[in-house]
């Protein structure tokens, strides 16, 4: 009898790491998945609205990486107090990480906000309304940031099934509000901005609500915890100290695709509808690194603090490895077979279009190497991370994205005859640069 628990002990302990892995990855998949169904709503009414959304799209992708960086710490902080017992502290942090988030948010709106009419004012190509398009999104963000939050608070708290209802509930909500809107006809074509606007803000309304309300229904005894004013402060700036480097390295690791796509843009209405559709294909994939990520640096933190180094270099291994065959794999059919994720991502009334099929297949077989690339290089900072080494990243990344991503892509889109595909090219070469050295140092850090 006691054979036999041990024996099942472990099979236990394997389904509930699986259970919490694949829920943490549908939580990461619901928040890339919004971009997708906007792009895909918007392409259904024609290749304009569909450059102009991707436009905006690719600034808010920034706007959520910046929140990334509090939800990190907040991982790092609240996940201490809570292994330690500390249900007031965990519940001062949840609180602090909600305020941080809402406020990193509001501000990185604003800042794309105000770049978004600079370009705007400087440039004949920048989409018209984009800053109206950008102004009415602002408080589907806000909202969406506090859902963010409280579904990593449900996270650390161990229950999956809440954290799949919770990301589930702001797909199905955002679905059905855009499919009721555009059943209007009239009113979407006049309007659809606004009903893009709109439906943001019913589904994240709709989220937060029932986010909210099985917060306090399945967690009543962390919410009751009396949590004094200094604590939170406390916490607060802890949280900001730590999020902000982390949050500067996320953002850089999306900022390459996020300059693309605003250089894309400017170049031709064509070329930013196509970039877009493959840059949300793009973050979709990444969801998969992000998770496989967040798994690796727990476990080389674990092995850093065990000072065992066979430990430290089995979940390396794992994750790096890992991460290259799901890619690799990933890359691999979208160049073989890319008509048939075009087929997955473009809408039935574009999909009549030659041109723009043309620029989209060529397109997706770049895309395809760009986030095998892209995928190691969040692999490799998340490595990185577990072993307590966040400035060597952020350092390498911001070179190599913004010296080198940013410079070769305006430049050979600009300087050279290849234009739109000379994006691609900088792209390309700032990822590969970013991943030799986090490699290396990775490396070295290890010996």
């Amino acid at each position: 009898m006691n054979i036999d628990a041990t024996t099942r002990a472990p099979a236990r302990s394997v389904t509930t790491a699986l259970t919490e892995n694949v829920a943490a990855l549908v939580a990461q998949m619901s928040v890339a998945l919004l971009g997708f169904i906007d792009a895909w709503f918007m392409g259904r009414l024609g290749v304009e609205l569909l450059a102009a959304i991707s436009y905006v799209n690719g600034f808010t992708i920034l706007v959520n990486a910046s929140v990334g960086g509090a939800l990190q710490a907040f991982l790092i902080v609240g996940g201490g107090r809570l292994g330690s017992g500390d249900k007031r502290g965990f519940a001062a942090a949840a609180r602090a990480a909600l305020r941080v988030a809402t406020l990193l948010s509001g501000v990185a709106h604003l800042v794309m906000l105000a770049v978004i009419g600079v370009l705007s004012m400087v440039s004949e190509s920048a989409p018209r309304d984009a800053v109206t398009l950008a102004l009415m999104l602002m408080p589907s963000v806000l909202l969406n940031a506090m859902c963010l939050v409280l579904r990593l608070k449900v996270m650390l708290l161990k229950a999956p099934a809440l954290l799949v209802t919770m990301s589930l509930v702001l797909i199905c909500a955002k679905f059905v509000a855009l499919v009721v809107l555009f059943r209007v006809q009239p009113f979407t074509a006049q309007y659809p901005f606004v009903a893009l606007a709109g439906s943001g803000v019913i589904a994240a309304l709709i989220c937060l609500m029932v986010s909210w309300s099985l917060d306090r229904r399945y967690f009543r005894m962390i919410n009751r915890q009396l949590v004094e004013r200094h604590d939170l402060a406390l916490l607060t700036r802890q949280i900001l100290a730590i999020g902000l480097p982390i949050g500067a390295v996320i953002v850089l690791e999306m900022s390459v695709f996020g300059v693309g796509q605003m250089i894309q843009t400017l170049l031709g209405t064509l070329y930013g509808a196509a970039f877009g559709l493959v840059t949300q294909f793009v973050l979709l994939a990444q969801t998969i690194a992000v998770a496989i990520g967040q798994v690796t640096t727990i476990n080389v933190s674990i092995a850093v603090n065990m000072r065992h180094r066979g430990s430290l270099l089995h979940a390396v291994t794992i994750g790096v490895v890992s991460t290259a065959l799901i890619h690799g794999l990933l890359a691999a059919l979208a160049m073989v077979f890319p008509q048939m994720f075009v087929d997955m991502m473009l809408p039935h009334r574009l999909a009549g279009d030659p041109e723009l099929m043309a620029v989209l297949i060529s397109y997706l077989r770049y895309g395809a190497i760009c986030q095998l690339l892209l995928a190691m290089v969040v692999c490799l900072a998340s490595v990185l991370r577990g072993m307590d080494d966040l400035g060597h990243p952020l350092v390498t990344i911001a070179t190599n994205y913004l010296g080198l991503g940013v410079v070769c892509s305006t430049a050979m889109a600009y300087l050279t005859p290849l234009r739109d595909l000379g994006v691609w090219v900088g792209i390309a070469a700032s990822l590969l640069s970013s991943v030799t050295f986090l490699g290396m140092r990775v490396i070295n850090n290890i010996k």
